[in-house]
């Protein structure tokens, strides 16, 4: 009889400590998602910056598209912004590295139907 008693009584103390973990958890998993929603918000932030220095680059390469004056290299400029637009700014993106590689882009101003002749 006496070795039935101390281990209903550990029984008893068992679920708690179990509640006690399981709350634990759930406020580390909090923390995670409260994180998790500030990367998201850092993440974005670095998106307007690169959308900012695009629309500067893009504006830089207008005025020297007039100033040399490269009928070509204007309309391929004008044609980007909507295709930037239309298609998305990751899509923009993509075309800005591709383009990284060439000073002219000839290539993408054929595949816009550009007419630069």
């Amino acid at each position: 009889m006496m070795t039935g008693t101390p281990s209903s009584g550990s029984n008893s103390t068992v679920p708690a400590e179990q509640q006690q973990q399981q709350q634990q958890q759930q406020q580390q998993q909090q923390q995670q998602q409260q994180q998790q929603q500030q990367q998201q918000q850092q993440q974005q932030q670095q998106q307007q910056q690169q959308q900012q220095q695009q629309q500067q680059q893009q504006q830089q390469q207008q005025q020297q598209a007039g100033t040399k004056g490269e009928p070509g290299r204007g309309v391929w400029l004008l044609a980007r912004p909507m295709a930037c637009w239309m298609n998305g700014v990751q899509r923009c993106r993509a075309v800005e590295a591709w383009n990284q590689g060439r000073a002219q882009g000839w290539v993408y101003a054929h595949r816009q139907n550009a007419r630069y002749t």
